[in-house]
């Protein structure tokens, strides 16, 4: 193609995407692309038509052909760091985002999307950081400002919980200096300030925050302490009682231990189990062993992922009362968390001796039988057993369902499978289990629905969507293959291969522009590739650009030794040019090397018989006939 061309084509996309004709300019663009490599940029509008359009994952796919081509630019990482943003790939869109921010530092919005990259991550401090820097470039705008406060308030709580005080008190008040709009800094600076034992200004922010919260009894208790340590005893007095609570001189006396017992039941209840573990611990701290606090320490622990700490509290609670069933439930529990199967079911032994027959016993020896890979003939009367004595869920019956399928019945494994789905859709055991099943019973239709609903539901699944890809291609659906590898090569780390099959269902559908530009960037990482350059040549042939595939393989030539079977592909392609003495030079010279190739002769006999030289065309065509293969 032509400088010209190239340019008057470019011209004429960047005017269809003014004007939002954005079908107009991709295909523009796609021409451009499926051609030459001389304008990279074409790469960069293409995949901000395609995100316009609403086509994400092939955005991506050509806008990382861009970056791949052109890395010091900015604009692309931030055009694909904001494609990966929107297709939740936000680990990839932090990286893109960092390189866009460090290539133009004054761009605001590459910064204000890195930290809302990072805030996805969880990574709040770095979020702050780039969003803050973000709010200096482009201070007018209020909602990146809001966003900012937000993010620098995650992230005090977390300076708070890390220990760090004095941090977390600078970082509070500046977000109320900075007219943070919510109660929650004034809350952690009462409690940080109570905690430091500064209780004049834990009063002073008490004060201010139970105005959002009056109905809060931790609140109004916390802060009747606090009048407690400043001395008005008298005022503090007064709210205990109204709560219920007759208090005397002494804090640290029995009426003391029946309000920390309040609080931590109350924190419990809302959820502030960190709150509710200290209140539980003054308690035990005052009382000794005590079994609801020991049991609620337990569940607090349990539910906070500190499982050590969880297990030692429930023993505690069982020690104190050995004919109690909860903290064995517990210990369980955390047996369960942990995945020893095994010592789960000494405890669950224990719970049926306290309790004969008893269904939460018979429910997780049914499951733990089936994580220990007992035999199938224990395992399923225990699952159903367990079915009888409980209310169904997702976990017996895709349990049940897995283990008929283990045990090669997958004709029984399907409706427990579609029962678990009842309960819970979004169930990816039950779904990942429906998909085994339908190959197993060898039903290709079933299968391409079970692998969609999964999808659907867990998109990043790279393994199970290259399985679908694979029982696509099988079945010949190019078209719904296609789909399927775009979604695919987003979350692909090596995307050669995808990209290889994507060609292959271009031309298989009939899409040789598509599968051009495919091949194109696959050649880049292997330039010496014949099968790819025999392949552009084709898609090129077909799309109607043959004088671009034979410059492509002039080009070639120049760096690679043909092989016979290129040399035929040229010699095919100069004759359908009628360059009929150049095609008769590529067939002699593919016969030099391989003597008995019958293709060479045929061609060469149909030259001539075009040139109306009838002798030697029958010559040729007889002498292709002798060495075509029987």
């Amino acid at each position: 193609m032509a400088d010209a061309e190239i340019d008057l084509l470019f011209a004429q996309a960047l005017q269809a995407g003014k004007e939002r004709n954005y079908i107009k300019a991709s295909n523009l663009l796609l021409r451009i692309v499926s051609e030459t490599d001389a304008m990279p940029q074409a790469y960069l509008y293409l995949g901000r038509s395609y995100h316009a359009l609403g086509h994400i994952d092939l955005a991506i796919q050509f806008l990382r052909y861009f970056t791949e081509l052109k890395p010091g630019v900015g604009a692309g990482h931030f055009f694909l760091g904001r494609a990966y943003f929107l297709r939740r790939l936000h680990a990839r869109a932090v990286e893109e985002l960092e390189t866009a921010a460090r290539l133009e530092p004054e761009n605001s919005q590459a910064h204000a999307l890195l930290g809302m990259a990072r805030l996805r991550m969880r990574d709040t401090s770095r979020a702050a950081a780039s969003l803050g820097r973000a709010v200096e470039l482009d201070g007018e705008n209020t909602d990146l400002y809001n966003a900012y406060l937000h993010t620098l308030l995650i992230d005090a709580v977390k300076v708070y919980r890390s220990g760090d005080i004095d941090l977390a008190r600078d970082m509070f008040t500046f977000l109320l200096d900075a007219g943070y709009d919510g109660p929650l800094p004034q809350l952690y600076l009462a409690a940080l300030e109570k905690r430091n034992g500064n209780y004049a200004q834990a009063l002073h922010w008490y004060d201010r925050v139970i105005f959002s919260y009056p109905e809060d009894p931790l609140l109004h208790l916390q802060r009747a302490r606090v009048l407690y340590q400043l001395g008005k005893i008298a005022e503090a007095v007064e709210i205990f009682e109204a709560f219920g609570f007759s208090f005397e001189d002494d804090e640290s006396g029995a009426d003391a231990e029946e309000l920390d017992r309040f609080m931590a039941r109350e924190a419990y209840k809302k959820g502030h189990l960190r709150k509710a573990a200290i209140y539980a611990k003054r308690v035990i701290k005052r009382t000794g062993r005590d079994y609801e606090m020991h049991l609620l320490l337990g569940e607090a622990f349990r539910n906070l992922g500190s499982f050590s700490k969880a297990r030692n509290h429930f023993t505690r609670a069982w020690e104190v009362d050995r004919n109690r069933i909860e903290p064995l439930y517990g210990i369980a529990m955390v047996l369960w968390h942990v995945g020893d199967h095994k010592e789960m079911l000494t405890y669950l032994d224990k719970i049926d001796r306290i309790d004969p027959g008893n269904a939460i016993a018979a429910y997780y020896r049914a499951l733990c039988l089936r994580e220990l890979n007992a035999p199938s003939n224990e395992v399923i009367p225990a699952l159903q057993n367990a079915l009888r004595k409980n209310t169904p869920d997702k976990y017996l019956t895709t349990a049940l369902g897995a283990e008929y399928l283990d045990d090669s019945r997958p004709d029984l494994a399907e409706k427990w499978f579609e029962k678990a789905l009842e309960f819970a859709p979004s169930h990816q055991d039950a779904l990942q289990g429906l998909i085994e099943t339908y190959e197993a019973l060898e039903e290709d239709q079933k299968s391409a629905r079970s692998y969609e609903l999964y999808l659907k539901k867990f998109p990043a699944d790279l393994q199970i969507r290259n399985n679908y890809i694979h029982l696509l291609l099988d079945m010949e659906k190019f078209e719904d293959a296609i789909a399927q590898i775009q979604a695919a090569l987003p979350i692909s780390n090596d995307g050669r291969e995808l990209q290889r099959l994507l060609a292959y269902c271009c031309r298989r559908t009939g899409q040789f522009v598509e599968a051009a530009v495919v091949y194109r960037n696959l050649l880049k990482d292997e330039p010496a590739n014949e099968a790819y350059l025999r392949a552009l040549c084709y898609c090129l042939d077909f799309s109607g650009k043959r004088k671009t595939s034979l410059e492509l393989l002039e080009k070639a030539f120049v760096y690679l030794t043909p092989s016979v079977e290129l040399r035929l592909i040229y010699g095919v392609l100069l004759y359908r040019e009628s360059r009929f003495d150049d095609a008769l030079e590529q067939f002699r010279q593919a016969l030099d090397k391989s003597p008995d190739d019958w293709r060479a002769y045929k061609n060469m006999g149909m030259i001539y018989r075009k040139r109306g030289i009838n002798d030697f065309a029958e010559k040729y065509f007889a002498r292709a006939e002798k060495h075509k293969p029987s």
